[in-house]
């Protein structure tokens, strides 16, 4: 076999590979638009990703760790100064134990109502998160606005892109090695034969830029739909992690106070309450701000997307409602109109 037959070989390999990758991807209308991702398109490692996840966990926790430590730190001192002030007030031998014993079986009750209250409501919050995050991932995973065009293609793009990169670059090592020997061949070969072999090089570099073009936009593509996914699962597990760090501590503060049913549900308001807020301007001020400056600019759209649903799902509720009672009002009148009927 000739180097001129060598190397029309190595070449026919490589057209035939542009040219399947390239049909493909002329199916799909990638649109040349504007992608937010990372800077530069940077693909964050899972390393990376672990650590960003690990970080929203993390910073909910803490918040809440240092509240319970000043509360403890507080409560300290407040008993420090109880104990110096009422010491000689209280004797505990004048106490009625039938009474006490009675007091307390009264409010331990209540207390435990409320804790199973607590874990009710913390897991009902929970699933609304989670929804709440899954519809973001849904509306937020279309491309472009054709409809035939969805995240679903992306991976399948990505990985018939990559195996058409490697049967390109074995073709072209071969191709660097056989080029010298068939370009001497190649002069003293025909004119056709050199009319061919150099249109057909022109043919495949022609047909590799276009696949250069269209692999690094379904590359930029697929690490926008990582980083969007990235960044809605920063929120989520910081959200959630909110949850359960209040309910954590929450459990472990109102165990020390149980018998106590005033204080245990001051406690348990002011915790939510303080807790809530705090964390929900950390959110606001801390977590959209770092998701748009290093995971993904448009981060903005997670918020914006659990609003909209929140406020849909709250447009039906309403409408529901409405419809119900027209339906209850609907059947009060119902024997009335009959008997006027009859």
């Amino acid at each position: 076999m000739s180097w001129i037959t060598k190397l029309d070989n190595n070449m026919d390999a490589v057209e035939e590979a542009f040219d399947k990758f390239n049909d493909i991807a002329a199916d799909e209308d990638i649109e040349d638009y504007a992608i937010g991702t990372s800077v530069n398109y940077q693909e964050m490692t899972n390393t990376g990703k672990m650590l960003n996840l690990l970080m929203a966990s993390s910073l909910p926790l803490l918040t809440c760790s240092a509240y319970v430590v000043g509360l403890k730190i507080v409560a300290l001192l407040i008993e420090l100064r109880s104990i110096s002030c009422s010491s000689s007030v209280l004797d505990p031998e004048t106490l009625n134990s039938d009474e006490k014993k009675f007091s307390n079986n009264l409010t331990t009750l209540p207390c435990k109502i409320l804790k199973f209250f607590m874990i009710l409501l913390g897991l009902v919050l929970l699933a609304a998160i989670a929804i709440l995050h899954f519809g973001v991932l849904r509306r937020w995973g279309i491309i472009s606005d054709e409809d035939d065009f969805h995240a679903g293609n992306i991976a399948s793009l990505q990985e018939k892109a990559d195996k058409t990169f490697d049967v390109a670059e074995l073709n072209m090592r071969e191709f660097s090695i056989v080029k010298l020997k068939a370009m001497e061949e190649l002069i003293h070969a025909p004119d056709y034969i050199q009319d061919f072999i150099l249109s057909k090089i022109d043919r495949v570099v022609e047909k590799g830029d276009t696949f250069a073009i269209k692999a690094e936009k379904i590359d930029n593509i697929f690490t926008d739909l990582e980083n969007k996914v990235l960044a809605t699962l920063f929120s989520f597990c910081f959200i959630s992690s909110s949850i359960l760090s209040i309910w954590f501590w929450l459990y472990i503060i109102t165990n020390k106070v149980e018998k106590r049913l005033f204080l245990f549900s001051m406690t348990a308001i002011s915790c939510v309450l303080f807790l809530t807020c705090a964390l929900t301007a950390m959110y606001l001020s801390v977590v959209q701000p770092y998701l748009k400056d290093f995971i993904h600019p448009g981060s903005g759209f997670i918020q914006e997307t659990m609003l909209t649903i929140l406020q849909e799902f709250g447009k039906f509720l309403m409408d529901s409602t409405q419809k119900f009672g027209k339906m209850i009002l609907d059947c009060t009148q119902a024997p009335g109109i009959l008997g006027l009927s009859t």
